[in-house]
C-alpha cells in the first residue's frame, strides 16, 4: 500500500513485467499449481538445499534507453540460486542474474537478491518476520528509460485466532529504494525514497463461504530530493466463494494524504482492489480483476494514480501443457505535491501476453512467450509500443 507500482514497461526488463492472474488455489490450469514440491537436493544438518538455475532469451523492439529514444535489442538472463530451508521456520533464499543485452545503448548488469524469512506459531498465535535486499536494471515506462535501483525490505507480521470465526492482524514494514537512470537524461536525475507501514485488520468470519474485514493503515514517506509525505486508509475486504468454481475478493478504502512541505497539496483519494475467479473445469481457470492505487512516482515532488484492469485465462492442453493468457488496460495521473509546480502527465497503457508452458524431469521447466506493451502519453518522450518473443527454461530442486 503506497508503494511505487510494479513499472509498466516495455518487455525486456529484469523484474518481469505484466500482470498475470494467479488461478484459484487447487486449479490445473497453470504449470506451477500441477507440479508438486519434490525433495531438496541435500541434507545439511536441519537444512535443506534447494539449489536452482533459469535461462531466458527475449527480443523486443521499441526499448526506451532515455525518454524518446527507442532502440530495438536482445536480451539473455542467467539467473542461478540457492533456496535453504531450516527446520520448518527459517527460509534464506539468494540468487545472482547476469542479464547481457545485444543492443550497446543498454547496459549489462550483474543482479542479486537475498531474503531471509521466518514463520511460527504458539497457540493461537502466528508471527512472520522477513529481511531482503534486490538490486536491479528494469527498464520502466514512468522514467522511459534503464534504471539502476537497490532496495532493502523489512517486515514483520502478528497474526491472533482465538476461535473459528474472530481473527486480527497487524503488519509493520520498512522499505528503502535507491535509483537513477542508467543513461544520460534531463527529465529524471534519480530519487531516494524510504517508506515506513503500519496497518491493522479485525476479521470475522461469518459463513464457510463469506468473510469481512476493517483495517486500518498508516505510512510515512521520506524523499531525499522532493516533499515527504504521510498517509492513513480506513479499509474493508470481503471475500465469498458461492461456489467451488467460483469466488470474490475485494478491498476498498479512502487515502488521505498530506504533504509536509510549504505549499504542499493534501489530497483524499478511493483506492480499490477487486477480483473475480471462476474455474469451469479442474484445467480451466478465468480472472478478472480492478485495482486502483496512490503512491510515490520516481519523479521529485509527484505522486502517481494508476487505475487498471486486467483479464487472465489459464488452460492445461494435453496432459501436459500449459497455455496462459492475459490482458490488462489502464491510466497513470501525474500530480505536483506542491503548489509552486505545476505537471499535467497522463499515460494510458495496454497489455497483452500469451505463453505455453511444460514442464521435463520433474523439476524442469520451459516456455515460449508474446507478449505486447503499449504507452500512450501527452508526453511524446514517454509514448512507445514494444512487442517481445522469448523463451524461458529453468530447473529447481
Amino acid at each position: 500500500m503506497g508503494q511505487p507500482r510494479e513499472p509498466k514497461a516495455p518487455p525486456l526488463q529484469n523484474t518481469g513485467a505484466g500482470a498475470s492472474s494467479a488461478p484459484k488455489p487447487g486449479s490445473l490450469a497453470s504449470l506451477k499449481s500441477a507440479m508438486s514440491k519434490q525433495g531438496p537436493l541435500a541434507l545439511w544438518g536441519p537444512a535443506a538445499l534447494r539449489p536452482y538455475a533459469s535461462y531466458s532469451f527475449q527480443y523486443g523492439d521499441g526499448l526506451l534507453r532515455v525518454p524518446g529514444e527507442p532502440v530495438n535489442s536482445s536480451l539473455q538472463m542467467l539467473t542461478l540460486g540457492l533456496l535453504t530451508e531450516i527446520g520448518t521456520v527459517w527460509t534464506l533464499d539468494g540468487s545472482l542474474t547476469r542479464s547481457m543485452y545485444s543492443s550497446r545503448l543498454l547496459s549489462d548488469t550483474f543482479d542479486s537478491s537475498i531474503r531471509v524469512a521466518g514463520r511460527w506459531s504458539f497457540d493461537a498465535w502466528n508471527f512472520g518476520v522477513s529481511q531482503g535486499y534486490i538490486s536491479n536494471s528494469p527498464i520502466v515506462a514512468e522514467t522511459g528509460g534503464q534504471n539502476n535501483e537497490r532496495t532493502t525490505t523489512t517486515g514483520a507480521d502478528v497474526a491472533y485466532s482465538p476461535g473459528d470465526k474472530l481473527s486480527t492482524d497487524a503488519s509493520v514494514g520498512y522499505s528503502r529504494r535507491l535509483a537513477d537512470p542508467r543513461g544520460r537524461t534531463v527529465t529524471w536525475t534519480g530519487s531516494d525514497w524510504t517508506q515506513v507501514t503500519v496497518s491493522g485488520w479485525i476479521n470475522y468470519q461469518f459463513t464457510p463461504k463469506f468473510s469481512a474485514s476493517v483495517g486500518y493503515l498508516m505510512g510515512w514517506d521520506d524523499l531525499s530530493a522532493g516533499d515527504d509525505m504521510s498517509y492513513s486508509r480506513p479499509q474493508v475486504r470481503t471475500r465469498w466463494n458461492p461456489t467451488d468454481r467460483l469466488s470474490f475478493a475485494a478491498s476498498w478504502g479512502m487515502e488521505r494524504r498530506e504533504v509536509d512541505a510549504v505549499g504542499g497539496k493534501n489530497s483524499d483519494s478511493p483506492v480499490y482492489d477487486a477480483t473475480v475467479t471462476y474455474n469451469p473445469t479442474l484445467t480451466t481457470s478465468l480472472s478478472l480483476s480492478g485495482t486502483r492505487d496512490t503512491s510515490t512516482s520516481y519523479f521529485n515532488d509527484q505522486t502517481i494514480q494508476t487505475t487498471r484492469v486486467s483479464l487472465g485465462f489459464g488452460q492445461r492442453l494435453l496432459q501436459r501443457y500449459f497455455l496462459s493468457l492475459n490482458a490488462s488496460r489502464g491510466e497513470s495521473e501525474y500530480t505536483a505535491t506542491n503548489t509552486f509546480f505545476v505537471f499535467d502527465r497522463s499515460d494510458e497503457f495496454d497489455s497483452y501476453g500469451a505463453s505455453v508452458s511444460t514442464s521435463f524431469l520433474r523439476r524442469g521447466s520451459v516456455s515460449v512467450s508474446y507478449n505486447y506493451n503499449r504507452n500512450a502519453s501527452n508526453s511524446n518522450v514517454y509514448r512507445f509500443s514494444s512487442r517481445q518473443l522469448g523463451f524461458n527454461v529453468g530447473y529447481r530442486f
